[in-house]
């Protein structure tokens, strides 16, 4: 019994961290200089390099899924009823001759609907989504150069 409740308090206490990144929008982003169009381009062939495929896509915004690791997040992977996958979002906004990018990870889970989280509170033991978004970004900034 006590077993359960230290589970249930360390699942609680988990949802309250979150990813979050000392920005404007509170996520993880660069500015770089360069066309909008070049940057979604450059972002999209670096997401599917890493396995990622698109699954929607804007004038200012991308997204990717990706299923998750069979071993990751084994108290969501208990609720739900297909497998979790990865959601990795870019916001792609042209400012004057600068491209602001700013990057969303989230899990999908299938409790009966598909359900989308924020990576961080009980997906925390994801790092992987957040390591790929990172790794996006930095390659953003190395190859269109920080603004």
């Amino acid at each position: 019994m006590r077993l359960i409740l230290v589970g249930l308090l360390a699942v609680a206490l988990a949802a309250c961290a979150t990813v979050n990144s000392n920005t404007a929008s509170g996520h993880p982003e660069v500015t770089v200089t360069g066309s909008s169009a070049a940057v979604k381009a450059f972002i999209t062939s670096e997401m599917i390099n890493k396995g990622y495929a698109p699954h929607l896509s804007s004038d200012e915004m991308i997204v990717f899924d990706k299923l998750a690791p069979a071993n990751a997040g084994s108290t969501w992977m208990a609720l739900s009823v297909g497998p979790l996958t990865m959601r990795t979002s870019f916001t792609i906004v042209q400012l004057g001759n600068s491209v602001r990018v700013v990057g969303t990870p989230a899990m999908v889970s299938w409790a009966g609907y598909p359900r989308e989280e924020p990576v961080g509170g009980v997906f925390t033991t994801f790092p992987v989504a957040v390591s790929d978004l990172d790794a996006v970004l930095a390659s953003v900034r190395s190859h269109f150069h920080a603004a």
